[in-house]
Order: structure tokens, then sequence, then C-alpha cells
């Protein structure tokens, strides 16, 4: 994912990208480090993928209420029918054109970190390959 279209956002939060399912998990699962305010979840993450990471972050108490937005390639079907099964709040598809994708991005940070009610600027999650 690209940090390209949080940083232009103007919203102040701090960022932080984990590089695959078990890596964004054991960050997200660890008593020590502050929660996020919201998790943008790649769908195609290596060793564990967005789906397996979601199921996961919804079945624990910690982290089941935290808003997650899974960003895909694909433009539908079963995959994002059972990402929000599982409990994502919001399933994005991926544009191919770079500027449009760094721009939904910063679209989706300003929503779930300014408008949303009940959000706070704080901290967000990037989970990317």
């Amino acid at each position: 994912m690209s940090l390209r279209g949080i940083s232009n956002s103007g919203i102040p939060c701090r960022v932080t990208v984990r590089r695959d399912g078990a890596e964004a998990l054991e960050h997200l699962l660890a008593a020590h480090d502050p929660l996020p305010t919201l998790i943008l979840l790649d769908y195609n993450l290596p060793k564990l993928n967005g789906l397996e990471v979601l199921t996961r972050l919804r079945g624990n108490d910690m982290t089941r209420l935290i808003p997650v937005v899974i960003v895909s390639g694909s433009n539908g079907g079963r995959e994002l029918t059972e990402c929000y099964r599982v409990g994502a709040n919001s399933c994005v598809t991926k544009p191919a054109d770079p500027k449009e994708y760094v721009e939904r991005l910063a679209l989706i940070a300003h929503y779930w970190l300014t408008v949303n009610q009940g959000s706070q600027p704080g901290s967000l999650q990037l989970n990317s390959v």
C-alpha cells in the first residue's frame, strides 16, 4: 500500500506498516503496543491473507471493534462477501491507476479518521504486500 495517500491527506496520524499477515497479527495483538484507530488490510497478504487476519482480529476482545477496511485487487464476488461476513467494515477495490489508488487511500483515511463518528485521529495500521 502507498503511504503517500495517507501522508498527503493532511490527517495527523501515526502510520505503521507490516509486510505480511503474521507480522501484522503479532503487532496488533501485542499488549504493549497502542491499538490503531483504523486498519487498512490488503486481502492478498503473504503468510496469512487478509481474511485470516480479519477473522483472528474479530475473534479477539482487544481488537474486535477496530474498524478494518479490506483493500483488494478483486472486483467483488465471493472474496469480498466473505470479508463482510467475517466482519470487515468496508471493502475497497484497488484501482489500476497508481494516482487514483493514492487518492483512494487518502479518502479512506479521511473518512475513517475524521468523518466517522466515534473515530479520532490516532494511529493507522497498514498491512500490505
